[in-house]
């Protein structure tokens, strides 16, 4: 039983270690996008994925061992009244560290999001802008008035 309460602590501390590489690789989005390096926010993206495939295998490692442990229904609080009075403290620890790296995760998603969405908005604004100037008209020299073309083609 301690061994398994051993592993849930590693598993935790390895499922933070991975969340706050994801954390580095938001934060590296974010200077990305501030840039507006389309090739280093693929790049970024690329990794995330990688790093998400890894932090669910471990969840799934997780979910296992809390099934031996038959704590999937409990809450943390009375999965540590179970375990060893040695190890609830590290518990404790490695998943307050965790929600710490969690909290700080959502927060620069957060300021990416918002990045992303006034980007589109700046980008929507400039196409709106230029599809007006199709409209607009000028004069020719002999005075008659002719449209003006618009150098965004229609067809596309």
């Amino acid at each position: 039983m301690k061994a398994a309460f051993k592993e849930l602590d590693s598993l935790l501390a390895r499922e933070k270690e991975l969340y706050r590489e994801l954390v580095e690789l938001a934060k590296t989005k974010q200077e990305r996008l501030v840039q507006n390096d389309l090739e280093g926010i693929g790049t970024a993206v690329a990794d995330e994925e990688t790093i998400l495939n890894k932090i669910a295998g471990e969840e799934e490692k997780r979910k296992d061992l809390l099934g031996q442990l038959e704590g999937e229904e409990k809450s943390f609080s009375e999965l540590c009244g179970e375990a060893p009075e040695d190890l609830v403290q590290s518990l404790r620890e490695t998943r307050e560290g965790l929600l710490l790296v969690l909290e700080e995760l959502w927060e620069v998603n957060e300021t990416n999001n918002r990045l992303i969405q006034d980007s589109l908005e700046f980008n929507n604004n400039l196409v709106n802008s230029l599809a007006k100037i199709r409209g607009s008209s000028t004069y020719s020299k002999e005075g008659s008035r002719e449209e003006t073309r618009s150098f965004l083609d229609k067809r596309a």
